[in-house]
């Protein structure tokens, strides 16, 4: 089920979006991957400052979540600490929505 670009407040024109990677060299190798060990984070807020949600993604490798290409899922608080994680978050949502990027990784 593809979320027509809605997720994580997409189409809302009023919310700011910062993407952040952990990794310096992070970069897609010549199979359009990103390396094992990748964390992206993004964090997007509401005009008025406060944060509307914050989401991360690590590489994982290994056959660690095939449908997804090895990536694990992370719903943060604003803090940083974790919500909820997992290679089948949100009942897998995660892995189906991304699976049209050709790693993952939307920066919308």
């Amino acid at each position: 089920m593809i979320l027509s670009g809605g997720a994580h407040d997409a189409t809302d024109t009023t919310i700011r979006r910062w993407m952040y990677i952990k990794q310096k060299d992070a970069v897609k190798g010549a199979n359009g991957q990103f390396p094992i060990g990748t964390v992206l984070m993004k964090q997007s807020k509401r005009a008025n400052g406060d944060v509307a949600m914050t989401l991360a993604m690590a590489k994982r490798g290994n056959g660690f979540n095939a449908n997804g290409k090895d990536w694990e899922w992370f719903m943060l608080n604003p803090d940083g600490t974790i919500i909820d994680r997992g290679a089948g978050l949100m009942g897998g949502m995660c892995t189906v929505c991304h699976s049209g990027a050709p790693d993952m990784a939307y920066t919308r």
